[in-house]
């Protein structure tokens, strides 16, 4: 069975990724700790392969989704 692991941008909190699999199953994973928010339980492979890009994972998190300060929504 294939993934992808995704980080979409303006994306919600807690910091976290999203495992597609090829058989059209996700799950939404926490970053860095791996607890599955949503969808099914992470077999080893699928831990291991997001733990191989953990530290990738959790910046490109940060650079998608950098924080919003209240200053700014008051603005809106």
């Amino acid at each position: 069975m294939s993934l992808r692991i995704l980080i979409y941008d303006n994306d919600h909190p807690p910091p976290h990724c999203h495992l597609r699999r090829s058989d059209g199953s996700e799950s939404r994973v926490a970053i860095p700790s791996l607890k599955v928010m949503t969808g099914p339980a992470l077999s080893k492979k699928e831990k291991e392969a997001i733990l191989d890009q953990l530290d990738e994972l959790c910046d490109k998190f940060d650079q998608f989704n950098p924080p919003k300060h209240k200053d700014e929504e008051n603005e809106k």
